[in-house]
Parts: structure tokens; sequence; C-alpha cells
């Protein structure tokens, strides 16, 4: 199957063109970016750098090669991009959109596609950090003109196959829903943002009085802004009754300031109990989801607090390209982490680093710090099992894989007792010694008589 997503270089195009190549597809990726010929080799995929003449992706047919062709560009050239691919597609192809506004979309397909040609908006709710459909939701719609045909459930199946879910909507429901999802949403967090500004505060400071519902709002309103590319924020509020919504916010907003500025709390009371009404079961869960993002920050300071006298990998939130160090951490804080790496010792406010998970340390450790092979030979009572000896050993910090590779009990070996030999493979960092007295504690507390090892 021939697949060619245009606007590939992008975020979400680069995105879309991973989830297919994941899931056995080689897709075409098509930008008048130059860099798109990087970008696909980074994924194993192939680049065309297209001209503003689309025509010359023909190489002298009549149709595109795709069976399937996603439209990935930026959300104001959609009708664009569609008006000059679609009329080129050929019979029993697809057309699809990734964009966050379906109506105008819709209509520039069924504008400008064949009739022949099959056509499926779809808009994945969430964007680029993510890698992959796992949990997370893509609506589609359908056109009455044109349907997707049997290219409806190969989408559905590919998204479900990552254990993510499908939303089916129309055009005009969808684009409704957006106005809360998303335009009300983002210019609430794009207006504290400025309030923030205005005010002059110290936001340094401020983080040493953090809530955890100030943590999780903050946490909102900083990766929006730490978005490289602004112009998707600004598309969105374009929604054409995204000016309705600002000013219904606003009305609200000066409403609820008035009603507090009368010191009335019976009235305010009164407010309050209204919205539960209206909210009632249908967000009241969100209550839960929110004592669990209040439950993961804390869970993420008390890693950071209990790594101290550890090798950790640590990732740099705050930097720009999330840089993750390793070493050992040496000092934490509130305040600081202070971390003991070949370079020497490097201090990291404790706010912009979070300590990598087990599976993520194992990948960085893998791929970027060398591996030392130590072998160790002990005489251990047979009560001790071989295989839990090694399990023991590779629990310490800085030791990355074991293998057993001799047990024996003949001449030469106390009674009751094995003589085992076991190969670690350990980081070759001056820093990374301590398994060595984690290791020779732990035998030495088993009565296991250490016959060959670094520290014997």
């Amino acid at each position: 199957m021939e697949i060619g997503v245009v606007g590939g270089a992008g975020g979400m195009g680069h995105w879309i063109a991973a989830f297919l190549q994941r899931n056995g597809y080689t897709p075409h990726l098509i930008d008048t970016d130059p860099s798109v010929h990087d970008v696909a080799r980074g994924i194993k995929c192939v680049g065309i750098h297209a001209s503003d003449d689309v025509r010359c992706l023909l190489t002298g047919e009549e149709h595109f090669v795709y069976d399937v062709l996603v439209i990935a560009v930026p959300l104001d050239i959609i009708p664009s991009a569609v008006s000059q691919y679609a009329p080129l597609l050929k019979p029993s192809s697809l057309l699809m959109d990734i964009g966050s506004l379906k109506v105008p979309a819709l209509q520039a397909m069924e504008t400008w596609a064949p009739e022949d040609v099959y056509l499926l908006p779809t808009h994945p709710l969430f964007g680029t950090r993510f890698e992959s459909f796992a949990g997370l939701t893509c609506v589609v719609t359908t056109s009455p003109a044109k349907p997707a045909g049997p290219w409806g459930k190969w989408w559905k199946d590919l998204v479900l196959s990552e254990k993510g879910s499908i939303v089916e909507a129309t055009a005009p429901e969808h684009d409704e829903m957006m106005l809360t999802v998303q335009v009300l949403v983002h210019y609430i967090a794009i207006t504290i943002g400025e309030t923030l500004r205005k005010s002059g505060v110290d936001l340094n400071r401020l983080q040493s009085f953090k809530t955890p519902p100030f943590e999780t709002l903050a946490s909102v309103v900083g990766r929006l802004f730490s978005a490289k590319r602004k112009n998707v924020y600004w598309n969105i509020q374009q929604h054409p009754d995204g000016d309705a919504v600002r000013s219904a916010f606003a009305k609200v907003a000066s409403e609820m300031a008035a009603l507090l500025s009368k010191a009335d709390i019976a009235e305010f009371s009164k407010k309050l109990e209204s919205i539960e009404d209206f909210i009632g079961a249908s967000l009241g869960g969100y209550s839960h989801n929110a004592d669990r993002i209040f439950s993961h920050l804390a869970a993420g300071q008390r890693a950071l607090f209990q790594s101290k006298g550890g090798n950790r990998c640590i990732v740099n939130v705050g930097s720009k390209n999330k840089a993750i160090h390793y070493g050992r951490v040496e000092e934490v804080d509130s305040e600081t982490l202070v971390l003991r790496t070949r370079k020497g010792l490097v201090s990291f406010s404790t706010k912009n680093v979070r300590v990598c998970t087990p599976q993520e340390t194992i990948e960085w450790v893998s791929a970027n710090l060398p591996l030392q092979p130590v072998t160790i030979v002990i005489h251990c009572h047979k009560v001790v099992k071989p295989k839990a000896l090694a399990y023991l050993a590779n629990t310490m910090d800085g030791v990355r894989s074991y293998s057993i590779l001799d047990v024996y009990d003949g001449d030469g070996v106390p009674a009751d007792y094995n003589k085992i030999t076991l190969l670690l493979n350990v980081i070759a960092e001056p820093h990374c010694g301590a398994w060595q007295l984690s290791l020779k504690r732990a035998l030495n507390d088993l009565g296991c008589q250490v016959l060959h090892a670094p520290w014997v």
C-alpha cells in the first residue's frame, strides 16, 4: 500500500508518518520544506521535497500512486492543500486530514476530490509529545456524500491496535465541541500566562509556594508556552465561533468579579451550588482524575528525594531538548539536585528535573554508556539459589545485566556449598562503583565467601 503524508516535515505530519511506519507501512513524507529528507530518514521513511506545482509528483502518470493521502498541514492552509492534491487522487483511494476544524476541511474535500475517492476527516485529540495512540482519542467524521467506505475500518483498526479509542461525530458537532475543548481552554491558559507576566511575580520563588492545583494549572500553561509552533494556537483561536466563546468567558469573569466585590458569601455559595448542579455526574469523575494527578506530582517529588546516594538518569525538563544526565545523586532538597557526572558536579533546580523510569534508564544507559564485564566468584550455601544470588547482584546501582557462568560443588568446595561464578556487566564510570560496597555487604550478610571480585 502506498501512503503519502502532505506536510510530513511538520509536527503532526511527522507523528502520523511514524505511527504508520510502526504499523508496517513506509509512507512518503511530502513537504515544501527541504528538511523533509532528514525527517523521513529519522523514521526510516521516504522524503519527497515538493514544489508549489504538485503535479511534479505524478512522474508522468495521470494520478498519484497513493492509495491513502493524509493532509497534515497547518489548519489555515488545509483547504488550499486539498485543492491542490485531491483532484489528482486515483479511483478508490482515501483522502484524510488530521486538522482540528472539520467543517472547512470536509467542504474542501467534497469540492475537490473526484467522485470515486473516499473521504475520512479525522482529528487526533493530542499533540506530538505522546509516543503512540495508547490511552488517547481520535475523532473521525464522515461525509454523507462521500463516505469512508472500507477505509473507515482500516483506520479504526490501526488506532485500536495501539490501544487508542475512536469517537465518531459529524463535522459540525466536532467543531462545536472544539470551542470548549480547545478554543476556551487554550484561551484561558494564554490569559493566565499574560496575567502572570503583567503581575511581575517571581516565578522561581512562586514555585516554593506551589499547591497541587497550582502546579497542575501551571503545568498546562507552561506546556502551552513551551511549544515550538506558536502559530498552532493562533489557528485554534481562529475558529469561526471563537469570538463568541471568548466574549462569553470575559462576560462571566466580569460577573464573577463583581459578585466577589459585593462580599456576599450567600450569593457566592448559591452560585457555586448552581455550577455544581450543572456539572453533576458528568464532570464529577474529574475530581478523581485530579486526585491522581496530584498524587503523581507528589510521587515525582518523592522519587527525587529518594534518589540521593544512588545512580540515576535525570531528565532536565527545563531544557529545550529535554537532555538526560547520568550520575550519582549527591545532594537533593526542595530547591536543588546535585549530580556527580563524569564531568564533575552539576546542579539542577528540582522544579526542572525528574527521575527517569527504570525502562528509560536502561535504554539510555545501553545507548550512551560503556559497560565493563566483571567476574565474581564465591562460595555460597546451597540454601541460596544461584539465580536468586545473581538477581540480587543485578539490583545494585551500576549493574546493568548478569549471567551465571558456572555452579560447582566438587573438590575444594565446602560441604553444602556451591562455588558460583557470575559475570556482571557494570557501568564503566568512576562514580558508579557503589555497587561493589553494596554487593560486598549483601554477600557478607548471606554468609558467602568471596574468592574473586574487584574488591578482593
